[in-house]
């Protein structure tokens, strides 16, 4: 078809229409459908398809036009418009087949909200029809393309914890804090998740892995870092407790409770001497906040030193000493410090 064909009959179609004759349009289009398709225009087919279907309704011949947009749809799977024209006469003619199709298929091309919605529909479908798992199916697909559709997440972890998939929940919740953008919200729905696989799913390993990620959105929340360290040691994993704490202390090295922490690990891994360093530490930045502990730890160390055994991070036993008659003298218990002041001396 020449440019100068096209314009003629295009003209030709608006005098048709103008007049009413309706039937004569209705042959025109179809004699530039077969044009359009013996050139392989594919554009030019869904564009008459359109045209001609729209026409075929008007006329009342519903059947018709939804065999037009089949047909288009042969020629380009994926038009949005012929799936929408497709969808809107399955719901007029109560054609539940062709309605779940097209709403699978429409949903393949779909996204965000519209995706959502047009999953809400198709899996309400499938599940008139008893197709169970193709209402989940249909839910997970429209959840990949609307993660942030809060009636997808409650409708899909509803389906997942009925079937005891709930590796599949808190994926679902992961996926969900992906999309948001308030850190707050996203550290929720992260938490949330590592919950279902620590009481649910009985995972602590991968509980940690999701509060890692709730982690690094803020290094600051002190009760993602506890429940980190407790799924840590749950899943055997005492040194990647220990990497956490070090990954915060590097985000907010002030914070004394963060050494106290890290040492309360240390000392549990058999690593006393480095428990004493950050008793050291937190005892510093907390102004003397840690008294009692970094005593018993400096105690622990002067032992390990008479006895011959100390580990590799321990000082001298004479400084060792020192350092406990300081501190006792500082917190008033001047007895303690002239003991330990007669053993240095």
């Amino acid at each position: 078809e020449t440019p100068a064909q096209a314009e003629a009959a295009n003209l030709l179609a608006g005098v048709f229409e103008r007049q009413g004759r309706l039937d004569d349009l209705a042959d025109l289009l179809r004699r530039q459908l077969d044009a359009a398709r013996d050139r392989e225009d594919a554009r030019a087919v869904t564009d008459l398809s359109m045209k001609l279907g729209a026409l075929l309704e008007k006329r009342g011949d519903e059947h018709g036009a939804l065999d037009v947009y089949h047909r288009a749809l042969d020629w380009d799977a994926q038009s949005k418009e012929a799936l929408r024209a497709v969808l809107r006469l399955s719901i007029q003619l109560d054609n539940s087949v062709d309605l779940g199709n097209a709403l699978e298929k429409l949903l393949d091309v779909e996204d965000g909200e519209e995706a959502a919605h047009l999953a809400v529909e198709l899996a309400g479908l499938r599940s008139a029809h008893g197709d169970a798992p193709g209402a989940e199916r249909a839910l997970a697909d429209g959840f990949a393309k609307c993660p942030g559709s809060e009636q997808l997440l409650n409708m899909l972890t509803e389906r997942y914890a009925a079937s005891g998939a709930f590796e599949k929940v808190a994926a679902a919740y992961a996926a969900r804090s992906r999309a948001l953008t308030v850190p707050a919200d996203r550290i929720e729905a992260l938490c949330r998740a590592a919950e279902v696989l620590s009481e649910r799913a009985a995972d602590p390993g991968g509980a940690a892995d999701v509060l890692e990620e709730a982690l690094a959105v803020d290094p600051r929340e002190r009760d993602v870092l506890l429940a980190l360290i407790d799924a840590c040691e749950a899943a055997g994993k005492p040194e990647r407790a220990i990497a956490a704490v070090t990954a915060s202390i590097a985000a907010v090295p002030e914070d004394p409770w963060l050494y106290r922490s890290r040492a309360a690990l240390h000392d549990a891994a058999g690593r006393a001497d480095l428990a004493l360093l950050d008793l050291s530490r937190a005892q510093d930045r907390s102004g003397g906040g840690y008294t009692g502990e970094y005593l018993a730890a400096l105690e622990g160390a002067i032992e390990r030193a008479r006895r011959g055994a100390p580990l590799p991070e321990d000082r001298p036993e004479r400084e060792l000493r020192i350092s406990l008659a300081e501190l006792a003298a500082r917190s008033g218990d001047l007895e303690r410090a002239r003991a330990q002041g007669a053993l240095v001396l």
